[in-house]
């Protein structure tokens, strides 16, 4: 499902959409949700009714986080890869948003993982040319 197709399914589960910052997909089956901290509770209320599983202790920089599952058949360095595709998805997020939260939380993000000199050359090749998508490493 799409990010846009997503965002409709949310409404029509009566999500509240507008505390929601960023929707992003970290692998086939986990998406990313930034959402305004003080409405995490009503957020994850909305999820749980819906059968849906929210963690906030989940990890996508974690080899062994269940994201990587359905994407690590034929990848011989998973770590490699996963340092890959989250700085292509976070530079490819952080470089189209028009909120600065979001530009700043993934820049930031990156940063305290040390991995700024990769994020920034990242979205320099971004902002040089049309984006379509982030880059699978």
């Amino acid at each position: 499902m799409k990010i846009g197709q997503m965002r409709k399914w949310l409404g029509e589960r009566r999500f509240d959409l507008d505390p929601i910052y960023n929707l992003s997909y970290v692998g086939k089956e986990v998406l990313e949700v930034l959402v305004q901290p003080h409405h995490l509770k009503p957020f994850r209320l909305s999820a749980t009714s819906n059968d849906l599983s929210v963690s906030q202790e989940f990890d996508p920089t974690d080899p062994r986080s269940r994201c990587w599952l359905a994407d690590s058949k034929g990848i011989k360095d998973m770590a490699r890869h996963i340092r890959n595709t989250f700085i292509a998805r976070v530079a490819y997020e952080g470089s189209n948003s028009n909120k600065s939260l979001v530009r700043n939380f993934y820049r930031d993000w990156a940063t305290e993982l040390g991995w700024s000199d990769d994020y920034q050359t990242e979205t320099t090749r971004l902002n040089r040319r049309p984006t379509v998508g982030p880059v699978q490493g």
